[in-house]
C-alpha cells in the first residue's frame, strides 16, 4: 500500500463520516423540530383544558339559571290556568244569571 492509497483511502474515510454526519444532524433537526410541535401542542392542549374548565362552570351557571326560569316559567302557567278556570267559572256564573236577569225582565 503506498502513501498516495493511503491518503485516498483517509480522504475516503473523511468524506464517508462527513455525509455521515450531515445524515445525523438532518434528522437530529427533523426529531427537534418534531419535539418543538410537541410541546407547543401539549401548551396548547393545557390553554384549552383550562378554557374548558372556565367553560364547563359557566355552563352549570346557566344551566342553573335557565332550570330557575323554566320552574319559574311552569309555576307561572300553572298560575295562569287556575285563573283561566276561575274566569270561565266566572263566566259561567254570569252567563247563569244574565239568563235570570232576562228571564226576570219578560
Amino acid at each position: 500500500m503506498s502513501p498516495r492509497d493511503y491518503l485516498a483511502l483517509i480522504h475516503n474515510f473523511v468524506s464517508n463520516l462527513n455525509n455521515l454526519r450531515e445524515k445525523v444532524e438532518d434528522e437530529q433537526l427533523h426529531v427537534n423540530a418534531g419535539l418543538s410541535k410537541l410541546r407547543e401542542t401539549q401548551e396548547n392542549v393545557a390553554e384549552l383544558k383550562g378554557a374548558l374548565g372556565l367553560k364547563k362552570t359557566e355552563l352549570r351557571d346557566k344551566e342553573n339559571l335557565a332550570n330557575q326560569k323554566l320552574q319559574q316559567m311552569v309555576g307561572d302557567q300553572n298560575e295562569a290556568e287556575k285563573r283561566k278556570e276561575e274566569a270561565d267559572k266566572m263566566r259561567i256564573a254570569v252567563d247563569a244569571q244574565s239568563e235570570k236577569i232576562t228571564i226576570r225582565k219578560i
